[in-house]
């Protein structure tokens, strides 16, 4: 019995697909321009040139250099928020899971490092309205790892007297130092520097260490 014959796709589907690539392309372009010139020094222009394209057709796929930066901000949360979500749904010991979340928050690094750079040093950039919708889906994508780190304490795998919330800052401050301190990250491959990262944080959260006083 022959095989069904694959329908070809609508002229519509591939207008779609292609539309979506050149978004892509220009999200590319766009954030290699912030995480190079800044915010207030990139501009549709400069973006326009990186791609050989003219600034009019820019417009076609971006209103302005509002939209791109706020796309390029909800991109990299909803690879933090799947990470996150697919973590805490894994029934691996507390350890590894934190180590899945540090891997998970620094594929968009090895990925696209200038998203990476562009999400840390502009999103606050953003008007209000973007920075509100960007400021919400942080919020949640920080409160699944404030509930794993809940977990651990819970388990007895961390100390008691750790604040979740005080210690999510500190994990994801420690896996934004890559992309800001570049050069001290120098020689580690990916896994050796997720796993460096992850016993760091997790030694100073470990029951019997030496969290509870700085002094």
């Amino acid at each position: 019995m022959a095989e069904a014959a694959t329908a070809p796709p609508e002229p519509g589907d591939f207008r779609k697909s292609n539309h979506a690539r050149k978004r892509l392309a220009i999200m590319d372009a766009a954030a290699s321009v912030f995480a190079e010139a800044g915010y207030s020094g990139a501009s549709t222009g400069a973006i326009a040139a990186r791609l050989g394209m003219t600034q009019s057709n820019l417009y076609y796929y971006f209103r302005s250099k509002d939209d791109a930066l706020e796309e390029i901000c909800l991109v990299a949360l909803d690879g933090y928020l799947r990470g996150a979500k697919a973590v805490l749904a894994s029934k691996a010991p507390f350890r590894r899971r934190l180590l899945e979340t540090v891997q998970s928050h620094l594929t968009i690094l090895t990925q696209r490092p200038d998203h990476f750079v562009t999400f840390l040093t502009c999103r606050q950039e953003l008007p209000e309205a973007g920075r509100h919708r960007v400021g919400r889906i942080t919020r949640e994508y920080e409160s699944l790892v404030e509930r794993l780190i809940g977990e651990g304490r819970a388990s007895g795998e961390i100390g008691a007297d750790i604040d979740p919330a005080f210690a999510t800052s500190c994990l994801l401050a420690l896996c934004h130092n890559p992309a800001i301190y570049r050069r001290a990250f120098l020689g580690r491959d990916f896994e050796t520097l997720t796993n460096d990262l992850a016993v760091l944080f997790l030694d100073g959260i470990a029951p019997g260490g030496k969290h509870g006083n700085a002094l």
